[in-house]
């Protein structure tokens, strides 16, 4: 079985070489930390530990109930966290039997290509529209989000996806530059392939709107903070400021 224990200390180490922080422990940032959530998540998650989920159902299964939520929802950390229990479900990397490579590369790529449709299909709604709304912009914004961080998810677990997902991450924060989720969102998915300046900038962002939003306060203190060892909020503020020069 391909447990955390043997998953985390190679990408954790190609993290310490991306410049990221000295934290043992914190592993793939995009897997490796549930997100709290607004909502109930559609895959079981149970008490052993961040890779305990979707017990009962099959990795086809994870990836219909992933696909019906993120069609169905607009909040984000709850894409973000249904996304992350689907990747686990789909690559094996939790307390289930082993998925083999070839397997797992089927399964991204039934995934990434759904998660494609929705975006090209937001995006057709956007084209044929004579004026684009606020609510057209955030659904195709969110969409490409969903694609840019499962693929992430994906390849920080060793499958590649196929996807810059890079480049649909900033896609994604132009339309929605508003979400401080995406943008924490950000600093996860792109850990290890996105610069470091670009990193702490997309933590900047997702600080400067977290005293309006309790929830986004909580996942960069659960969340965020492992990966720059510190803490709290203040802590993360103080790691901007030292980078970027910002208060």
């Amino acid at each position: 079985m391909k447990t955390i224990r043997r998953l985390c200390p190679a990408v954790l180490a190609a993290a310490l070489l991306a410049g990221a922080a000295s934290t043992t422990s914190a592993g793939p940032p995009a897997v490796c930390h549930p997100i709290q959530t607004r909502g109930a998540v559609p895959i079981h998650a149970g008490p052993d530990g961040w890779a305990d989920v979707a017990r009962g159902l099959t990795s086809p299964e994870a990836i219909e109930r992933a696909l019906v939520l993120c069609a169905a929802s607009d909040e984000t950390f709850l894409h973000m966290e249904t996304l992350r229990r689907c990747v686990i479900a789909i690559t094996g990397v939790g307390p289930r039997e082993d998925v083999s490579k070839s397997t797992q590369r089927d399964l991204a790529r039934k995934l990434v290509a759904s998660l494609r449709q929705r975006v090209e299909a937001a995006a057709r709604a956007v084209e044929t529209k004579k004026g684009v709304d606020a609510a057209d912009a955030r659904r195709y914004g969110l969409a490409r989000f969903d694609l840019a961080y499962a693929a992430a998810a994906l390849d920080q677990v060793g499958v590649d996806a196929g996807v810059d997902y890079d480049a649909e991450m900033k896609e994604s924060l132009a339309l929605c530059e508003k979400d401080g989720a995406m943008h924490l969102g950000a600093v996860l998915g792109t850990w290890s392939s996105g610069s470091k300046r670009e990193r702490y900038e997309s933590l900047a962002a997702a600080l400067s709107l977290a005293d309006e939003d309790e929830l986004l306060e909580k996942n960069l203190v659960s969340v965020a903070a492992h990966f720059f060892d510190v803490d709290s909020i203040s802590g993360l503020r103080a790691r901007v400021s030292k980078e970027l020069g910002r208060t």
